[in-house]
């Protein structure tokens, strides 16, 4: 692939240095179909930036243009000496790429010399940043709800394609009801911040029972979700929703949203009910009030489990990867990585856990 002839140049900033001209253009971008979700917003690596030490973000231009920006983050100080990066958000982004002109075009190494790193690890590269030219490895499938202007018309379609998976949610449904009473859905609690913080203990508790490691266990992270439910921005904003059968307590999960897309994130529900398919019933009431709220989208994010392939939904792919430049410290991250795996697949096995970091 041929790229632009002058060369690409970088400047490194906090993301509370951009210029006033350069929030515009990121926010110009984010407009654009291929980066229309809130993790590519610039409230999000805002957010990040206010509880992580070391996100910053690349303003990356040709000529005396801004063809794109390229947030990023540090995991720690050791990472930051050998110039090893991920994307911002670390694990809880679920989309990684440039922020660009529908017509730039980059390469991984010229990304890296540009921003003046050696080593990106990443996941969740978005296969639209194909386009710009980059690449990963070990693809993985992404599923997305796909509304429309019509939640009647998208059960209809369900129905088709799955009538046994939609006829077992209205049993279940049925029988919530009987034994607890009607259901109450509020798809924006007015008082999030409490409930937030209850949610994440639940989540917890669910992964201590369920041997996966606690994707919440970093403080930077529960406060990161904190302040995401303070942000009022429209490109991202956090969306704490509830489901209650009379006085019982049914399902929760929290997302984030930009002005069409929920990104399905932090589901939880009562473990009481678990044989009655509470997280279906949650994911049923969110399709049927989101499009009241502007959502026409869910992205269900990675994976290929039963649980969301139930859904009618499009399929696009994820990919995994490491981007290096040639160099000692860049060998130096690489030796680290391999250790470091082999003590987590070793770590994995004595517990009998499964390979993820985050359900």
């Amino acid at each position: 692939m041929s790229f632009a002839t002058e060369p690409l140049r970088g400047r490194v900033v906090a993301p509370r240095d951009l210029s006033a001209d350069e929030r515009r253009l990121w926010c110009e971008f984010c407009s654009t179909p291929a980066l229309a979700h809130p993790f590519y917003s610039l409230a999000f690596s805002e957010c990040v930036a206010r509880v992580h030490p070391h996100v910053q973000v690349c303003v990356l231009e040709r000529g005396h243009r801004v063809e794109g920006f390229l947030p990023f983050q540090f995991p720690g100080v050791w990472e930051r000496a050998l110039g090893a990066a991920e994307p911002v958000g670390g694990s809880m982004s679920d989309s990684f790429g440039v922020i660009a002109r529908p017509t730039a075009r980059f390469s991984p190494a010229e990304l890296l010399a540009a921003a003046g790193i050696h080593a990106m690890l990443f996941h969740h590269l978005v296969e639209d940043q194909l386009c710009f030219g980059l690449s990963g490895e070990q693809p993985r499938p992404r599923h997305r709800i796909v509304i429309g202007d019509d939640p009647t018309d998208y059960w209809r379609r369900l129905k088709a394609a799955n009538k046994s998976f939609v006829a077992e949610i209205e049993r279940r449904q049925r029988r919530v009801i009987d034994a607890f009473g009607p259901l109450r859905f509020e798809f924006a609690v007015g008082d999030p911040a409490d409930r937030l913080t209850r949610l994440m203990s639940h989540k917890r508790d669910q992964y201590r029972t369920t041997n996966v490691p606690d994707a919440l266990a970093p403080t930077w992270k529960r406060a990161l979700l904190l302040e995401l439910t303070s942000r009022g921005d429209p490109d991202c904003s956090g969306v704490l929703s509830e489901l209650h059968a009379g006085n019982t307590w049914v399902a929760s999960h929290f997302g984030l949203r930009d002005r069409h897309t929920l990104h399905y994130w932090f589901p939880i529900y009562n473990s009481a009910l678990a044989k009655l398919a509470p997280g279906h019933l949650l994911v049923r009431h969110i399709i049927d009030e989101g499009l009241a709220h502007g959502i026409g989208i869910i992205d269900r994010g990675e994976g290929d489990q039963p649980h969301k392939t139930a859904w009618l939904t499009e399929q696009s792919t994820l990919y995994r990867g490491l981007w290096s430049r040639p160099g000692l410290r860049s060998l130096a991250y690489r030796a680290h990585l391999a250790i470091s795996w082999r003590v987590q697949a070793r770590s994995r096995r004595s517990a009998g856990r499964p390979d993820r970091t985050k359900e």
